[in-house]
């Protein structure tokens, strides 16, 4: 079983999402995507951003309920253009900040909920719930994702 976690930054100055595959921090405040710790350039494109205005947004490692037929076509082609086969289409990766739908204990009407890292482990927050969150792998195969809260703050409102 693969334990690495994927992830991936917001850009608060231009709310955008900005992907790295390697971060280097400097001792300035600034973060360099995609070069080494010495600076060197490995991706044909060094991007420079201050530290302050990037989110840090986990991945929590589980893959949300959306099949291979709900993709819009976009979703699909950049899913085969990365070298994937529609076969092994496993949802959609759920991140930290993520608003889903999610039937609770058997609940037949969805509620709209947020995912969040609390302590030890990545939790849905529910407020009926008696410790106030519940874990996000028991709902393995029951919740999607709707939208997170940097693109879709909408989704959260009256929360």
């Amino acid at each position: 079983m693969d334990n690495s976690r994927n992830f991936r930054y917001w850009d608060n100055r231009f709310n955008r999402w900005v992907r790295g595959e390697t971060v280097y921090l400097s001792s300035n405040g600034m973060a360099f995507l995609d070069v080494d710790p010495h600076g060197v350039d490995i991706s044909g494109k060094v991007r420079i951003y201050p530290v302050d205005s990037l989110e840090l947004v986990w991945s929590t490692g589980r893959h949300d309920s959306t099949t291979w037929d709900e993709l819009t076509e976009d979703e699909r082609a950049g899913w085969t253009r990365a070298g994937n086969m529609p076969s092994e289409w496993k949802g959609k990766e759920i991140y930290e900040f993520d608003v889903v739908e999610a039937s609770i204990y058997g609940d037949e009407t969805p509620q709209v909920l947020t995912v969040e890292y609390r302590e030890t482990c990545f939790v849905i927050d529910y407020e009926d719930s008696d410790s106030d969150c519940v874990p996000v792998g028991s709902f393995v195969g029951r919740l999607k994702i709707i939208g997170n809260q940097f693109e879709h703050p909408e989704l959260l409102e009256g929360k």
